[in-house]
């Protein structure tokens, strides 16, 4: 009975240690290293207009993890808005799409806008985030070009989770028996 009784005391121990502590499983969770997938500097971006949808398109030059080139990337900003403030991958449109379309002045200053311009838009100092104007009235809030979390980066810690909890297990199991053996006085000979 005391023997049952200890091993469901070192099972208790060992399940709290790992769902507490998990060295190896935080780490791979918390480690920092997600990947973004963000616009390009310089991004290239250019806006136009799509009255039929009352919305802007934009185009923009994307990098993504483990690729060296920029993709061109479009993207219509009221639609996505909520998704790109959550840092989540827009619904993407063909680049195609701006076939047809009223092209949108960016300035980087008020001061370089002409004067009687119906729409333009002005960017900031990276090119990221945009202000549209209609009629030199601000049209909507300002929006920040998409930047949004690589979907590889959580399939490699979903795969490596379970490696991970038996590393944490497998140490703390090793920290246990040492300790047993240590508190036991029995003493290890290492034959010559």
């Amino acid at each position: 009975m005391k023997v049952l009784k200890r091993s469901l005391k070192g099972a208790g121990a060992i399940a709290l240690l790992v769902m507490l502590s998990g060295c190896a499983t935080s780490a791979l969770w918390t480690d920092g290293s997600v990947s973004f997938h963000e616009p390009y500097p310089p991004s290239r971006l250019a806006l136009f207009d799509v009255p039929e949808k009352g919305d802007v398109l934009a185009l923009y030059d994307e990098l993504s993890p483990g690729r060296d080139n920029p993709r061109r990337r479009a993207c219509l900003l009221l639609e996505n808005s909520d998704r790109i403030k959550s840092v989540k991958k827009p619904k993407f449109v063909n680049v195609a799409a701006t076939n047809g379309v009223i092209a949108i002045p960016l300035y980087a200053q008020a001061a370089d806008v002409p004067a009687g311009i119906g729409v333009y838009a002005r960017t900031n100092s990276t090119g990221n985030r945009v202000t549209i104007f209609r009629d030199d009235l601000r049209w909507h809030d300002d929006f920040d070009l998409p930047a949004y979390r690589c979907w590889i980066t959580s399939a490699k810690r979903v795969t490596l989770t379970p490696l991970t909890v038996v590393l944490d297990i497998t140490i703390i199991g090793g920290y246990l028996y040492a300790r047993g053996f240590a508190e036991s006085g029995s003493h290890l000979t290492v034959p010559l």
